[in-house]
């Protein structure tokens, strides 16, 4: 059954991961998304992990990843546990520093947006970004009884404002649909989009926004989910 799908992003916990002397930082954030049926929906886990420079402008790589649980008994428990634990975390009760969350290895299937963008500062005040390239890839950590597993689609937006967001000029035309895309294929933005600072208000965020597919096997019983990620720059 075709579903229209949901995104539920809520603000980010995050724990430092590493942090070389020299070169780079590595940030780790856990939020959370839902699927839906169209009649369901599940809150499941996200992970993102933001590679950046030292330097204040460059080149970063983030890297999201979605767990979706195949909707065993034991998978949607794990599941539970997995978005208690964040939950937990984002309401302030459990200690921002309490390390990272231990992820099963079986009875998911995984999601991962890998998105590199260059950061440069206007005026040294405004963060403005510019997405080079992008990457979906996918891991099936179980074995349920699925029908098909599709090819996910894809939409890049790089949309805000040029230089001071008081001046008023906006890039409202860079985005572009990639439709169908394949798994592990890098794909990369128009060369002529300029670097932007992301609006304020609600609309098109600077990043990738993917819709994929979840689809059962007719005699499991089990609803087709849709996920819509997004992964946006930070």
């Amino acid at each position: 059954m075709a579903c229209i799908a949901m995104i539920g992003m809520f603000c980010g916990v995050s724990t430092n991961v590493l942090a070389d002397a020299t070169t780079i930082g590595v940030d780790q954030t856990y939020s959370l998304a839902t699927i839906t049926n169209g009649t369901e929906t599940i809150e499941v886990p996200v992970v993102q992990e933001t590679i950046r420079p030292r330097s204040v402008d460059g080149a970063v790589t983030s890297k999201s990843t979605v767990w979706i649980p195949d909707m065993t008994e034991e998978s949607l428990e794990q599941n539970k546990n997995l978005v208690g634990q964040i939950k937990q975390r984002m309401s302030g009760i459990a200690p921002r520093d309490m390390g990272i969350i231990n992820f099963p290895d079986n009875n998911f299937i995984t999601f991962t947006s890998t998105i590199v963008y260059n950061v440069q500062y206007y005026n040294n005040t405004f963060r403005m970004y510019d997405i080079i390239s992008f990457r979906l890839d996918r891991e099936i950590h179980t074995m349920a009884p699925y029908d098909s597993v599709h090819n996910a689609t894809a939409q890049a937006n790089q949309i805000g404002t040029i230089g001071d967001p008081a001046d008023g000029g906006k890039l409202m035309e860079q985005s572009k649909e990639f439709g169908e895309i394949q798994y592990g294929t890098t794909y990369t933005t128009p060369s002529e989009w300029l670097p932007v600072w992301p609006p304020d208000y609600g609309g098109p965020r600077v990043g990738v926004v993917y819709n994929i597919p979840i689809d059962y096997s007719a005699q499991s019983g089990l609803s087709d989910y849709t996920l819509r990620q997004l992964h946006e720059v930070v």
